[in-house]
């Protein structure tokens, strides 16, 4: 399949009418779709992480805890709801989480191989990618997140991460890679819900990223985990029509990530001098701020939104509009951030 290619579009905005003002949008019925919009005509990419209804529950089936994925009526009922409300404020992005720790998908078998996904997972995604077309909102879908690497707990007879070797084991990652990543990618291959695929959040909390690192305790070398990145991007890119980034958290390491083939660069807060300034990060890809938080210490979260944009970054996302689980704080984004999320905006350059 042909590899999705990023426009030169999104580097360098639009032309618009001179007396536009040039941080906003032309007149809506003017404006592409919003997939369009970011990829190929320069607009500032705005939204929020779901990020997750129940961490790691969302998609598949654990053994032996019942379905509380998705297309389960209840929870069906809870995110159209969710989404509704942020259709309503303007919001037309979802950065939401796949996989997580892999404790419902994928199936592993006794060897600890990826043996394929169960009968829910697509229902789910398919009832995910239902509920954000009919709110006109797109997604990023994160595959993996960083604890999913983290030593193996058990919770009755569901195993909350040890999965490092997805990533370090070739063996499991090649099975990973036959038995979920192509399925998925080709289930969705032109799928314009989805405006991207997030391989791996966060890195960089279990990747030594130098010698410096060795003795911390993480599974991976940097080498490891560049390999992995490389080849799962080469794998969308055969069979999938999407974007593809990597949740990395330090501007630090973007040239290691630049390397592996990704289409944009996406870090989880915006680099800042050190005066606090928020600068434009040199990578030579467009750059989206994933986790700006909702209530940064020492200033807000529309500061630096703003500062994002003003900055000439590619887009912001807000860390986090709601949960029902105790990994965050559950409770609705606040009014301010939610109309500053709403208000289209082209790059700035």
């Amino acid at each position: 399949m042909k590899k999705f290619s990023l426009l030169a579009g999104l580097l360098f905005p639009i032309l618009l009418n001179s007396c536009a003002d040039p941080g906003e949008m032309p007149d809506e019925s003017q404006a592409p779709t919003e997939t369009d919009q970011f990829w190929s005509g320069g607009s500032f990419l705005s939204g929020v992480n779901y990020a997750w209804m129940n961490y790691g529950f969302d998609f598949g089936l654990p053994d032996g805890w019942g379905h509380h994925g998705v297309s389960n009526h209840q929870f069906r009922s809870l995110i159209q709801r969710d989404f509704a409300e942020l259709q309503s404020k303007g919001v037309r992005v979802v950065r939401w989480y796949l996989l997580g720790d892999c404790r419902a998908a994928p199936d592993f078998s006794m060897d600890g191989l990826v043996s394929g996904l169960d009968r829910y997972f697509f229902k789910d995604v398919d009832a995910a990618i239902e509920i954000a077309r009919a709110h006109e909102i797109s997604l990023i879908f994160v595959i993996l997140d960083q604890t999913a690497a983290k030593d193996a707990e058990m919770a009755g007879k569901v195993q909350l991460g040890g999965r490092a070797g997805l990533v370090n084991d070739h063996e499991t990652k090649t099975s990973f890679i036959f038995h979920t990543l192509i399925p998925l990618f080709t289930r969705y291959a032109d799928e314009e819900t989805i405006l991207a695929w997030e391989i791996f959040s966060d890195p960089e909390a279990v990747t030594h990223m130098s010698e410096l690192e060795e003795d911390t305790g993480k599974p991976f070398s940097l080498e490891e985990m560049m390999a992995f990145i490389k080849e799962v991007v080469e794998v969308a890119h055969e069979h999938a029509t999407q974007p593809v980034t990597v949740g990395n958290v330090s501007v630090d390491w973007r040239k290691a990530w630049a390397k592996c083939g990704i289409d944009y660069l996406q870090i989880a807060y915006p680099h800042v001098n050190p005066k606090g300034d928020i600068q434009p990060v040199d990578s030579g890809l467009p750059v989206v701020v994933s986790m700006i938080p909702e209530e940064p210490e020492g200033t807000s979260a529309e500061a630096l939104l703003n500062g994002v944009h003003t900055a000439g970054y590619s887009g912001g996302l807000v860390w986090r509009f709601r949960s029902l689980d105790d990994n965050t704080k559950p409770g609705e984004s606040p009014e301010e951030v939610m109309d500053w999320l709403g208000k289209p905006r082209l790059i700035q350059k």
